[in-house]
């Protein structure tokens, strides 16, 4: 088989799985998790390919779109990584050396 193919084939049941869980067919918390995951990324991807095919708008939006979506997802590990910084930071006022 080649690319088109199993990219619409794998388009297909992803679209299928988002439907039936809107209608309250739940194939599974294993799924969602893993679509929920997968969504941001198949908007930049999309993004990325509507950019390179002189779609540079709707490259753009998409782009935009699975950024915030993935935004979302990554929340707690900014949230961790500007703690550490935080920490880092009153440590280096507390002892009076400059963090540089």
């Amino acid at each position: 088989m080649n690319n088109k193919k199993i990219l619409s084939i794998s388009l297909i049941a992803i679209g299928i799985i988002i439907v039936l869980d809107f209608i309250g067919i739940h194939l599974g918390w294993i799924i969602r998790d893993v679509l929920k995951f997968l969504i941001p990324f198949i908007f930049i991807g999309f993004g990325v390919l509507a950019w390179k095919y002189d779609r540079r708008g709707l490259g753009i939006v998409l782009g935009v779109i699975g950024g915030f979506l993935l935004l979302g997802h990554l929340s707690g590990l900014i949230t961790l990584l500007i703690a550490i910084g935080l920490i880092v930071w009153g440590v280096s006022l507390f002892r009076g050396k400059s963090v540089r």
